[in-house]
């Protein structure tokens, strides 16, 4: 396609964020006190929060299979609602593999036709201390998301504290 030279083609960045409904400092929502208990945290803390960081994240590890939903810009912005109802109302807790790691899985509804198969959001959480944060209050990030059929959560359920119904 060729632009008015005023016009500038849009950017990769421009369209993934444009796409999305994760953009700049976001707060994705409170943990259920179930959950904050239930990862003994030394402060008191259960707001999530995420930035545009996620959204790249999301789309840098695309293209890995054909038909991959991370590939398609067009599910950002109901793969962003699906991750606020995943923090607001997880199924399921774990450990992450990293220290002050947690991973938090929920159900969803597909983001789009396309992908019948997603039930399940599984969210990367980080911790981090206000002795560490730029705020000097306690935080919890959300690094990344991965969906998941109701076979590839299997092995992720069967670690994880179901606390949801």
């Amino acid at each position: 396609m060729q632009y008015p030279m005023n016009m500038r083609p849009p950017s990769t960045i421009g369209t993934i964020l444009a796409a999305s409904n994760i953009s700049g400092l976001t707060v994705l929502g409170e943990l259920p006190d179930r959950v904050a208990e239930w990862m003994v945290l030394p402060e008191c803390v259960t707001k999530v929060q995420a930035d545009n960081q996620i959204m790249f994240h999301w789309a840098q590890h695309s293209g890995q299979k054909q038909n991959d939903l991370r590939a398609d810009t067009a599910t950002y912005q109901r793969v962003g609602m699906s991750a606020r109802a995943v923090v607001t109302n997880p199924y399921a807790v774990m450990r992450g593999s990293k220290p002050r790691g947690y991973q938090i899985i929920g159900m969803v509804k597909p983001p789009s036709p396309r992908y019948p198969d997603i039930q399940y959001f599984r969210l990367l959480l980080k911790y981090i201390p206000s002795s560490q944060s730029a705020s000097g209050t306690p935080e919890i990030w959300a690094v990344t998301y991965i969906a998941h059929s109701q076979y590839s959560i299997k092995r992720y359920l069967g670690k994880a504290e179901i606390v949801g119904i």
